[in-house]
């Protein structure tokens, strides 16, 4: 509908500010949806999704169904702060504990070819 609504007012006389208007209605879009599902989340019941854009049966399906599936896995790809830190604690462990292991094979190395 906003597509419609863009076209038929850019360019017109005077209309400039609807055509930006609508322009930007249209580049924010995803993120109303995306807010309106997560309020959907919480409160099924508010009168937000008697809006049009909201009252739809397949917007209100993907509320209810796909949106908090795909937000688990964003939140689950993201990961947590802390758990980067431990894995990034982990290799740097691992790193220090091989460094120490080359510098004890390198002194061994060292000390044997000074006995010859």
């Amino acid at each position: 509908m906003a597509e419609t609504i863009y076209s038929d007012v850019v360019g017109r006389q005077n209309l400039s500010g609807a055509a930006n208007y609508w322009s930007m209605v249209m580049e924010l879009r995803p993120y109303l949806f995306q807010c309106g599902s997560a309020i959907f989340q919480e409160v099924p019941d508010s009168a937000l999704f008697r809006l049009p854009a909201f009252a739809q049966q397949d917007v209100q399906n993907w509320m209810k169904h796909q949106f908090p599936s795909d937000f688990s896995v964003l939140k689950a790809n993201a990961g947590s702060r802390v758990d980067l830190q431990r894995i990034q604690n982990q290799l740097l462990q691992l790193a220090l504990e091989e460094t120490q292991s080359l510098l004890a094979s390198q002194s061994f190395q060292l000390a044997e070819v000074a006995r010859r």
